[in-house]
């Protein structure tokens, strides 16, 4: 991790109060975010401090100033009486990087099956894929007005902003062609082992399997193991309560209609094929398993 030295030190002094969180797609990681964040729970992002971060960066790159805004943000809030957390993303987590935490650091991992994962990523993937066919031509516009640097806000020039939205709007665009791709001749039934290669393809960015999430985990030989606390899906809702006075919501719950699709029959399907898929996440998962019954309860 490349972390500021002020950044460094206030986690060092405070790490007896803060936990790490291992934000792990689709295991209630953004209800758990939103949950801390509406409970005005100090905070800080890794994914915001990684990218062009220095001590003392007068760059003024927007990026490098958002990342030294968010810093402060969080060095203003941070008490040794209060209860912190350090996002650490939708990254793989080393050894090296678990290295450069304070020793004292808990690390909080989701632990969802990845074949409920799997089916979760589907559906969510097949509602934005059902919402942008509906809603093209208004969010093609959308992104022509987002692409704008000349608007205005009391801010001053909303280009990063801008920015910010066209992205978020071309990758829901790049979801039809994307998903029509899986789609059979019917239009109805979907290319199961097609889809699940390409949403366990490898990638440095939001890794899906726990064995990417935490390459080489080698049991209580890994310097790690002591640190990580695997929490069941079924008992965040009562950790955020018990640590942090936070109330779990439902944030990633769909309203959308899936049209056609049958959704359970499809879950079932899915369920059926994908099983083969997780097996080289065995070894990991068993190693997670165990150190479940290792640590207290929360």
């Amino acid at each position: 991790m490349r972390l500021s030295k002020r950044l460094r030190a206030a986690l060092w002094e405070n790490a007896y109060s803060g936990t790490a969180f291992l934000h792990v797609p689709k295991a209630a990681g953004t209800s758990v975010l939103a949950a801390l964040k509406a409970a005005s729970v100090p905070m800080v992002s890794y994914k915001d401090l990684r990218l062009a971060h220095r001590d003392q960066c007068r760059c003024g790159h927007p990026i490098c100033r958002y990342a030294i805004t968010m810093e402060e943000r969080f060095l203003r809030e941070v008490r040794t009486d209060r209860p912190w957390v350090l996002d650490l993303g939708h990254f793989a987590l080393t050894a090296d990087e678990v290295a450069d935490l304070p020793p004292g650091l808990p690390i909080v991992v989701p632990l969802r099956n990845d074949v409920d994962r799997l089916v979760s990523l589907f559906l969510f993937d097949w509602t934005r894929y059902e919402y942008v066919r509906g809603m093209r031509a208004v969010i093609t516009w959308r992104l022509t007005f987002a692409w704008n640097p000349r608007q205005r806000t009391r801010w001053g020039s909303r280009l990063m902003w801008g920015d910010t939205e066209r992205a978020a709007l071309e990758a829901l665009v790049s979801t039809v062609p994307l998903m029509a791709a899986y789609l059979a001749g019917d239009g109805r039934s979907v290319l199961w082992r097609e889809w699940a290669e390409s949403a366990l393809a490898p990638r440095t960015y939001e890794p899906f399997r726990y064995s990417e999430l935490l390459p080489d985990l080698n049991g209580v030989d890994d310097p790690r193991w002591s640190r990580l606390v695997p929490v069941p899906m079924g008992e965040l809702a009562s950790w955020l309560e018990r640590d942090f006075g936070a109330a779990m919501p439902h944030v990633n719950r769909s309203l959308m209609s899936f049209g056609d699709l049958d959704v359970l029959a499809a879950a079932d399907e899915l369920r059926t094929v994908v099983s083969d898929y997780v097996k080289q996440d065995a070894s990991t998962w068993s190693q997670l398993q165990a150190r479940l019954l290792e640590v207290a309860p929360p």
